[in-house]
């Protein structure tokens, strides 16, 4: 079955189809290069999704390229929700160049954290919309003295088999982005 998301991505007009010209999958800090720049309507901190879930940020455009900056770099933050609880955390990768496992932060104890549970993205930053697929739970962990669950995720992009991908393109996002930062 094609996945909500992947079904918006192919209707919605705000997004810009680009093809993967190269890519980096080994390093602390991966990127991709996209044959689409400025002269097409990218703008830098424009999110990157694929049919496979959250791709990564554009960090660098120029007339007819761009660079993004993908999931799998350190410190790297996503806001994230779990699918079916609506339950809210942070997702890191996990800093091994060969892996393709994630970290999910700040979720409490009491939430019900299963093997398999599906996150997507929570729409809580100005770069990628709610419900974007980004991977299931590999592992929950929690002992009787922790405050939050120890969470791995199985990311759902895989960068060897990017070819291509869509840019985020939300004409609400400078608008959003612009109110708060004037109420920080």
């Amino acid at each position: 079955t094609i996945e909500p998301y992947v079904l918006r991505l192919r209707q919605a007009s705000n997004y810009i189809s680009a093809k993967v010209v190269s890519n980096s999958e080994i390093m602390q800090n991966n990127y991709i290069t996209l044959n689409r720049g400025s002269n097409d309507g990218i703008e830098l901190d424009m999110g990157v999704v694929s049919d496979q879930g959250v791709v990564g940020r554009l960090v660098s455009v120029s007339s007819n390229y761009s660079f993004v900056k993908t999931v799998f770099s350190r410190n790297y933050n996503v806001s994230v929700q779990f699918k079916k609880q609506k339950t809210f955390g942070t997702l890191t990768w996990d800093n091994d160049s060969q892996s393709s496992v994630g970290r999910l932060q700040n979720i409490p104890r009491h939430v019900n954290a299963q093997v398999g549970d599906t996150i997507i993205t929570s729409g809580f930053n100005a770069v990628f919309p709610q419900g974007t697929i980004v991977g299931t739970i590999k592992n929950a962990e929690i002992n009787d003295h922790q405050t939050w669950f120890d969470i791995t995720i199985d990311l759902s992009t895989d960068l060897k088999s990017l070819y291509y991908v869509y840019v985020v393109k939300d004409p609400n996002n400078p608008e959003r982005k612009q109110l708060e930062l004037n109420n920080k």
